[in-house]
């Protein structure tokens, strides 16, 4: 064969990827083998038992409990019911096909997203076996109205437009901030040592800040935003006063316990989520596209903008869509900058007094009356469906950008 016909003509197909996943030495497959054995069994059986418990918990209560005479919760155990039983069946036939057949990385994803469902029925499964009474304030006035003393009657409109409020301070900080340092030490790195030096000190911080407990952010919030360090007055007598606090527009320094001392705490929180999921997603862009940039005539600046960080937004929304799910959740940071625990009214602008719905749920379970309790599991429903409607929109913008740029 003459060196010309060995290589490849521009026309040929790709050679296909390989579909199966190879490993570098037995030992290490013998290691995956064992952990794909370990998890498989650990489910089923964790499933089995928790399966047995469920059908013992309704027959002890088929005696007193007529599962017909709600139709919506008998609706809600078929079907959270039906996808445990399902979700353990696609789990051992994948793991069992792991083991004994190819690895291919599509039976590797069926039993990731076959476990997660199987953890999913079975939390839904027995929420509803044994909290029947939680369904009873889950109701349209729960979502309309504010909280009351009466647990019948309690609500968490103010919270929930609270976190929105909060939430979009946070998002429009932190998204912008983070990208912007995640470009500056990813797309200009310096070529001065001792620059480089103080690079390398920074990504070290960035690095280690996201282990750090929000708590810790709270406090910092406290201090920086609320009070000012002391430096504008005090948060009753502040130093500047634009508006009126009962108007939509109202703006005062210091900030005060208000929505947007509350939104820039928690964007302190997420940051370092946000800078380096950025990261990651910039190195991933190939460097060949930059350097056929720059040999056209691209300015740096322009080769960014214009190539980089439009190929890099799939892995920043990515990123930017775990940090505000995290924001939505957090309530340690909150509690320490607003501590209210009750409000009847939601926010009316930036700097008013709020609260957000994992501090509702905190104040509810705090509660010494068992039926605060129930409202509290009703709490965490509708913020379980916030959360996921949230993740639904942006990953569906995300494979909205994905299709546009493949």
């Amino acid at each position: 064969m003459s060196q010309a016909s060995a290589i490849p003509s521009p026309r040929d197909p790709a050679p296909p990827i390989a579909a199966n996943v190879r490993y570098k030495s037995r030992s290490q497959r013998k290691m995956i083998d064992m952990g794909f054995v370990a998890v498989c069994v650990t489910s089923a059986s964790l499933s089995i038992i928790i399966l047995l418990y469920l059908l013992a918990s309704i027959a002890r209560q088929a005696l007193g409990v007529n599962f017909e005479t709600n139709s919506f919760k008998n609706v809600l155990f078929s079907s959270a019911f039906s996808l445990t039983l399902i979700s353990l069946i696609v789990l051992m036939i994948a793991g069992f096909g792991l083991l004994f057949g190819k690895r291919s990385r599509s039976r590797l994803i069926t039993v990731a997203v076959a476990a997660t469902l199987l953890v999913l029925g079975l939390l839904a499964t027995v929420s509803i076996v044994k909290g029947e009474s939680t369904y009873i304030y889950l109701t349209k006035t729960f979502l309309t109205e504010p909280h009351s003393y009466k647990p019948r009657n309690a609500g968490m409109y103010p919270a929930i437009i609270g976190s929105v409020f909060v939430c979009a301070v946070c998002a429009a900080t932190a998204i912008p901030i983070g990208v912007g340092t995640a470009i500056l030490l990813e797309e200009f790195k310096p070529k001065n040592n001792k620059l480089r030096r103080v690079q390398s000190f920074v990504q070290l911080n960035i690095t280690n800040l996201a282990g750090v407990p929000s708590i810790v952010y709270g406090t910092l919030g406290l201090t920086a935003f609320v009070y000012m360090f002391g430096l504008f007055g005090t948060v009753n007598e502040p130093l500047l006063e634009i508006g009126s606090s009962k108007s939509g527009f109202y703006f005062r320094l210091p900030f005060g316990r208000g929505v947007l001392a509350a939104g820039l705490t928690l964007m302190l929180v997420v940051q370092p989520i946000i800078i380096v999921a950025s990261q990651e997603a910039l190195r991933a862009v190939p460097d060949s596209l930059r350097q056929g940039a720059l040999a056209l005539g691209a300015t740096r600046w322009q080769t960014v903008w214009n190539i980089t960080l439009p190929a890099s937004i799939p892995g920043i929304m990515t990123g930017s869509i775990l940090a505000m799910s995290r924001a939505i959740g957090e309530a340690a940071p909150i509690l320490v900058v607003s501590a209210i625990g009750y409000i009847a009214l939601p926010p009316q602008n930036l700097m008013g007094k709020f609260t957000v719905m994992p501090l509702q749920i905190f104040n509810w379970a705090s509660e010494a009356k068992h039926e605060y309790h129930n409202v509290a599991a009703a709490g965490i429903v509708v913020l379980l469906a916030e959360l996921l409607t949230f993740n639904a929109v942006a990953v569906f913008v995300r494979q909205k950008f994905t299709k546009q740029l493949s």
